[in-house]
């Protein structure tokens, strides 16, 4: 054998556990390496499992894209349909309302002075309970009254005050204006302003004889002021209707002729021109503000009293005006038509399907609000019946079936503030201006109220 020496054991050791340490480094790289092969062979399948599961999800969703692509399609064209149907329903409820509100501009000139009993409240329907909307004048409630100028001059106000009052204190009555003025009226001729105003059938020459005259004097003054303001004092030609002056191409004479010759030259200025006087039949005892060349008539309540008895004070009410449509139920059309209608007064259920109406029209939306129209063939019909309008209020907190007892409530300000009614579903207050067109929206026939200003009658 071989002797070794220290120093060669120590070098044998040395390189044996060198060569152990290489070994165990060399087998935990191995299975490590194995560990990671065999980590990567799995990845791979759940990678190429993913893939296939894309893959499918893809083609399911290229599939349901396309569905989803034709539903999307189907429902704007619904909805395209939907907008349509809703708009021209939308369009023929404004045309409702438009026909019924009471803007036209409708002057004493071209209506008869008397008026249908079954107008009045103490018209008798012949039936209980019975309800009517009664409206406070009509129709735009600007200007000057003319019933109401009637009442003012038979208490003894002169055509300066009444015009002052209607137009007032800021106006000028300018009493020397040229006459030499000339107006051009469309289908007829060009006349001088004087001549034009006497041509002018805006008031009845009986109020003249009857305390009246002062009214006519002041009617001649807004009908001269209004013409040298509409066509730019004479530069533009005027219409011979009511939606202007109703003109016709002979004078009108009588009281009228006088009226007109006692103001020859007055013209309302106002900012150093002839000022647009307004003026309609009757205001219901409240005239609105309007603003012309820069300047605004007062708004104010045409009574000789306190604003919350103007009903028994406004000077074109009962016992100086007399205006037939001073408190007045409309259900008539301005040709006279009443849609088989002989007098205003509505049903209980007629009243309470008005009531639901209100429910759905400020409680539902879209289609269901559109549907809204009266009842009945006198407006082509496609509106809800008065079950099915009932149904839908049912569901938005219940119909009206019965109405008790009804009052409203007046505001300062010119209409009427609330309705309050006691119904199966117990005392209910609505704003005025929502009842109204709600109103106006449902009743039958050629019912209708015509301004802001109204009250409700029960028998």
């Amino acid at each position: 054998g071989v002797l070794l020496s220290g120093n060669d054991i120590d070098s044998v050791s040395t390189t044996l556990g060198i060569q152990e340490r290489v070994q165990q480094n060399d087998e935990e790289q191995l299975t490590r390496l194995s560990s990671e092969i065999s980590q990567f062979e799995a990845d791979k399948k759940s990678f190429q499992d993913t893939g296939n599961r894309l893959v499918a999800l893809q083609k399911s969703l290229d599939s349901s894209a396309e569905f989803f692509k034709g539903e999307v399609a189907k429902a704007k064209k619904y909805q395209q349909d939907l907008a349509g149907k809703i708009s021209a329903l939308s369009a023929r409820q404004q045309e409702i309302l438009a026909e019924r509100s009471g803007t036209a501009t409708t002057t004493v000139g071209d209506v008869p002075l008397s008026d249908d009993p079954a107008s009045s409240p103490t018209y008798n329907p012949g039936f209980s309970p019975a309800f009517a909307v009664f409206s406070f004048g009509a129709p735009h409630f600007k200007g000057m009254s003319q019933y109401g100028a009637y009442g003012r001059a038979k208490v003894g106000q002169s055509a300066d005050d009444i015009l002052h009052a209607y137009y007032g204190g800021g106006i000028e009555i300018k009493k020397d204006y040229s006459t030499s003025v000339n107006i051009t009226v469309q289908g007829h001729e060009t006349v001088d302003i004087e001549t034009y105003v006497k041509r002018i059938y805006e008031m009845p020459n009986s109020w003249g004889d009857n305390g009246g005259l002062e009214a006519l004097k002041a009617q001649a003054v807004a009908a001269r002021s209004y013409a040298l303001a509409y066509t730019n004092n004479g530069a533009n030609s005027i219409c011979a209707t009511e939606s202007c002056q109703v003109y016709k191409s002979s004078n009108k004479g009588g009281k009228w002729e006088e009226a007109v010759n006692a103001t020859r030259g007055w013209v309302l200025i106002a900012n150093g021109k002839p000022f647009s006087a307004w003026y309609a039949a009757s205001s219901g005892g409240y005239q609105q503000s309007y603003t012309a060349n820069g300047y605004s008539t007062p708004a104010f309540w045409d009574t000789t009293g306190d604003w919350s008895t103007w009903a028994n004070g406004a000077y074109e009410g009962s016992g100086k005006g007399n205006s037939p449509w001073f408190y007045k139920a409309w259900y008539k059309s301005r040709s006279g038509d009443t849609c088989g209608r002989s007098h205003p007064w509505l049903t209980q259920d007629e009243f309470a399907d008005i009531l639901n109406a209100w429910v759905v029209r400020y409680h539902g939306s879209g289609d269901e609000v559109s549907k809204i129209t009266p009842e009945g063939p006198c407006w082509s019909g496609g509106g809800y019946s008065k079950d099915e309008l009932k149904n839908k209020a049912n569901q938005y907190g219940g119909a009206f079936t019965s109405i008790s007892s009804v009052r409203v409530e007046h505001g300062s300000n010119g209409y009427t503030k609330n309705v309050i009614i006691d119904t199966n579903r117990g005392s209910v207050t609505i704003a005025g201006a929502e009842f109204k067109t709600a109103f106006n929206l449902r009743a039958p026939g050629r019912i209708s109220v015509k301004g802001n200003l109204f009250g409700v009658e029960r028998k």
